[in-house]
């Protein structure tokens, strides 16, 4: 009786081992993606337009007036002494040399780009928006919005964030 016992029980184990073994593999070449969701996530864009921000919700915003109508920021743009195009390669030198920075998407032409950012000890990563604006013939500005969707975050981590990155990009055009 126990010899029958122990051999359905190992029967079982080996059943349930390699159907997880499937399952991997299924999953692990494209199968069954809308099960466990995809890679990109499905965050929108940021649209500063349209961007419904207030200070009292936990992120940080720096924008102008005019670019975020809606929204209100929680400083203004910074603007810097550089053309757009050196100001949007200051930033792709500078997120590109942290590991800790990824790209999401990178809209080159309208100068608007995502990124993700995970701090140390943080189990989900920031969002980070920012989109440069050419404001004359050697002046440009950033537009730039943190925050995290999902987790515990507070704003001031989203501020200490931003002014990290804009001293960055300061130091990268130096």
């Amino acid at each position: 009786m126990l010899e029958k016992f122990r051999s359905i029980v190992i029967g079982a184990s080996v059943l349930v081992v390699v159907a997880g073994i499937g399952f991997y593999l299924f999953i692990s070449m494209g199968g069954g993606s809308g099960l466990v969701g995809t890679e990109e996530g499905n965050f929108p864009s940021t649209d500063f337009q349209h961007l419904n921000y207030s200070p009292a919700d936990t992120g940080f915003l720096l924008c102008d007036p005019l670019e975020c109508p809606v929204a209100e920021a929680d400083g203004a743009s910074p603007v810097f002494p550089v053309s757009a195009q050196k100001l949007r390669l200051a930033l792709l030198d500078f997120t590109d040399s942290q590991r800790t920075i990824q790209s999401r998407t990178i809209d080159i032409f309208n100068n608007k780009f995502e990124f993700t950012e995970r701090d140390p000890g943080k189990q989900f990563p920031a969002i980070v928006s920012v989109q440069i604006l050419e404001k004359g013939e050697n002046q440009s500005m950033v537009l730039f919005y943190s925050y995290q969707p999902i987790g515990d975050s507070r704003s001031s981590d989203h501020a200490d964030r931003s002014v990290r990155w804009m001293q960055m990009m300061q130091a990268y055009l130096d």
